[in-house]
């Protein structure tokens, strides 16, 4: 169970860190976009024509409208990853602590006053 769980962990991580890798290489992909569509608004407002200087702006501003609602996604995205993954790797944890506390058998918490036993003491109350 121990291998298994410690195996699931480094596959989780290295889901993690590939989902990590991907996000930031569209985070790179949006700022090539962006960039696309600064040089299309940019031949647009120098196109003598009319009609193809609007044309030219207004694939430049989709352009721009990407990259923004790209990092709009981005920044939802990101958090729910992360914690997917903490979720996941805690949930394995207990689940490992609470075998290997079964297998034992249930050992108190030592240490907290109310999980000692003592004779004259019960509930922290004298007797």
């Amino acid at each position: 169970m121990y291998f298994d769980t410690l195996a699931m962990i480094y596959v989780l991580q290295g889901l993690v860190d590939q989902t990590k890798r991907v996000l930031r290489g569209y985070f790179d992909l949006l700022m090539v976009v962006k960039e696309m569509g600064d040089i299309f608004c940019n031949i647009g407002v120098h196109e003598p024509q009319k009609t193809a200087s609007e044309a030219f702006c207004q694939f430049g501003e989709y352009h721009r409208q990407m990259e923004k609602y790209g990092i709009k996604m981005l920044k939802a995205t990101k958090p729910v990853s992360e914690d997917v993954c903490v979720a996941y790797l805690s949930h394995q944890l207990m689940t490992k602590f609470h075998a290997d506390t079964t297998r034992l058998g249930n050992i108190p918490q030592q240490g907290h006053p109310r999980h000692q036993t003592d004779d004259k003491k019960i509930r922290g109350r004298e007797i």
